[in-house]
């Protein structure tokens, strides 16, 4: 048989095949049946199962019943209105698609008396069950565990018995290595260390920390309802947002931007001080980058394959399809950037694998930089401060170009969010500058012995005013960003952004900065002495472990907030009580859990590249 006569043959065939694919008017004409002409079978469970109503996630239990037996699909339209979301719960036919649902979206934008301009987007639930990836990942957390079990029998029959009888023998004695290996997984070691401070640590960073992490907590519990979850009152959203008090919400950001200042300051410090002590010989820079790799990596890689895994399965409901692609979707493509810590140049914010991993990116990429930095300023201080200063002027001026090039707004509210995270929000040299005023008081502090610094009692109350007053205008300034707010749901429109571009441009440039220099200002009247009563509170040590559960609870907190939001069943009435409620719930199990996966991953693997990378 000839070439040609194949060829035809094939095309024959392809001719007699059907199209698998299905014509959209079949799910649109089901539709019809159901709920126009009511003559389907179980048409009236899934009408009763189903919302017409803006923010109605309808009955999601009934309509699931429903799809067990192949009757229907639950399926959630998100409609954006002006870059707020609402979402409508309804309890289509079986046969209907996603793909019939896009197809069929202008009619059932009629159907659903919807503005013709507005976007619908479709989330259809579908049945899952247990797959590979989510047993390895049990396996995982259970082989952790044994090794911690077997880790602490060893540490105590072998360690700890027997140093207190070295101790009364006044001699040593040598364990293996494989112990010694295994010791770093005991849970009498880690928990020790979880509840003990390090004699020279600088003890009002442990309040600091905490407060700044119950502060970021607090934005991410808001933030991440009013993405998911189904708002019963989403017309008067801009009304709690036009609360003068409620810019503490908002204003959570800054929390990130007191642990960019913690760590410069740290890293400055803690490496001044070793190279005085070694005459000025340089750090090992193949040791300092890996210890602090190993120092990040085991806890957000655990994290993110738990993620990615396993955490899809916690939970169901009206709300899961956007909890799996935030918790699945996004990190089966992107879970690499994570791993090279170069998430927070790509992909684009919206397909970020953890989002909130942008942190993790930009620190590891200012601890490349620091020790070069740092080397200025031991061997010449003066251009240790040009260059500071240098870098300060180049990250405020790309910020300035940046955020008004993309006509970027600060505001949470309408569409160009996604813009601010990508194009600002999580680039490093627009965020260095909150860094390196750490390392510039680090530098200060060590040069100075600053505890015999005499200050006048007048100068210290000034200090202390405008520190408050840096901190304040930082935080609440945005009041005149939303207080003429407004928002009309049934015509698409919002009214938001009130600020002109100089406005906008000014404060997303400098107000992190300015916020930063006034913590900067209260660690320095601290360090020096001052303010006694702020200084012992901070200091207290009931802020030593949950300042050491710090790094695992941020990592953590927004799978736990999305997975029980994803799990809610009805829409929620959006308020400060019925947020606090949540946020409460959240700080009690993000540190409870948090405190499980230090315990069983992050000290332990920190542990042991400490007794590795000594040797």
């Amino acid at each position: 048989m000839k070439l040609n006569q194949i060829l035809f043959f094939f095309i024959f065939l392809l001719f007699l095949i059907p199209n698998s694919k299905q014509d959209p008017q079949t799910c649109y004409n089901e539709i019809l049946d159901v709920f126009y002409y009511r003559n389907a079978s179980h048409s009236s469970e899934m009408i009763e199962a189903s919302s017409f109503k803006y923010d109605d996630l309808g009955n999601f239990d009934e309509c699931y019943a429903l799809t067990k037996e192949e009757i229907a699909k639950y399926s959630l339209i998100s409609v954006d209105m002006a870059g707020v979301s609402v979402k409508i719960g309804v309890c289509f036919p079986f046969v209907c698609s996603q793909d019939d649902l896009y197809a069929i979206s202008p009619e059932l934008k009629l159907f659903f008396n919807l503005p013709s301009d507005v976007i619908l987007d479709f989330q259809v639930y579908k049945k899952f069950a247990l797959d590979w990836r989510a047993s390895i990942m049990i396996t995982t957390i259970i082989i952790l565990v044994l090794i911690g079990i077997i880790g602490t029998i060893i540490d105590y029959q072998y360690f700890v018995d027997k140093e207190e009888k070295v101790n009364e023998k006044n001699n040593s004695v040598q364990n293996p290595k494989w112990m010694m290996i295994l010791k770093q997984f005991s849970f009498i070691l880690n928990f020790k260390q979880l509840t003990q401070e390090h004699p020279q640590s600088i003890k009002f960073l442990n309040g600091l920390r905490v407060i700044s992490m119950l502060w970021i907590m607090l934005g991410h519990t808001y933030s991440y309802t009013l993405d998911i979850a189904g708002i019963i009152n989403v017309s008067s959203i801009v009304d709690i947002f036009r609360r003068f008090t409620f810019q503490i919400i908002p204003g959570a950001q800054f929390g990130v931007d007191t642990f960019f200042f913690l760590s410069g300051f740290l890293v400055s410090y803690l490496m001044l001080k070793k190279m005085k002590q070694n005459n000025g010989k340089f750090v090992n820079l193949w040791k300092f980058y890996l210890h602090r790799y190993i120092r990040l990596a085991p806890t957000f890689t655990f994290i993110l394959f738990f993620s990615y895994t396993l955490a899809p399965y916690l939970g169901y409901g009206p709300n899961w399809e956007f909890t799996r692609d935030f918790l699945q979707t996004r990190c089966q493509k992107y879970w690499w950037t994570n791993l090279l810590l170069i998430n927070n140049f790509h992909p684009r914010w919206e397909n970020q694998c953890m989002g909130n991993l942008w942190y993790i990116a930009n620190d590891w990429q200012f601890y490349v930089v620091s020790p070069f930095i740092i080397l200025i300023f031991f061997r010449k201080k003066i251009f240790g401060w040009i260059t500071s200063l240098s870098i300060f002027i180049i990250s405020y001026i790309l910020s300035v170009v940046i955020s008004s090039h993309y006509s970027l707004s600060p505001s949470i509210l309408g569409p160009g969010i996604d813009d601010y995270y990508t194009y600002y929000y999580s680039k490093p040299y627009c965020r260095i500058p909150t860094f390196l005023i750490g390392i510039c008081l680090a530098v200060f502090i060590t040069q100075f012995d600053i505890k015999k610094f005499k200050i006048p009692r007048y100068l210290k109350f000034s200090l202390a005013l405008v520190a408050s007053f840096f901190l304040a205008i930082s935080v609440f300034g945005t009041y005149s960003l939303y207080k003429d707010d407004k928002l009309d749901v049934q015509e698409s429109k919002i009214d938001w952004d009130h600020w002109s571009k100089p406005e906008k441009v000014i404060w997303i440039s400098f107000s992190k900065s300015v916020f930063i220099l006034g913590v900067a200002i209260f660690s320095f009247l601290f360090l020096s002495g001052n303010l006694v009563l702020v200084n012992d509170f901070l200091s207290s040590k009931i802020w030593i472990p949950f300042s050491k559960l710090t790094y695992s609870v941020y990592v953590l907190q927004p799978i736990l907030i999305v997975v029980v939001i994803g799990s809610f069943r009805d829409s929620i009435y959006f308020s400060g009580l019925s947020i606090s409620k949540f946020y409460v719930f959240n700080v009690v199990a993000g540190y409870f859990f948090a405190m499980i996966i230090t315990l069983i991953v992050e000290f332990p693997f920190s542990n042991l590249q400490r007794l590795l990378l000594s040797r």
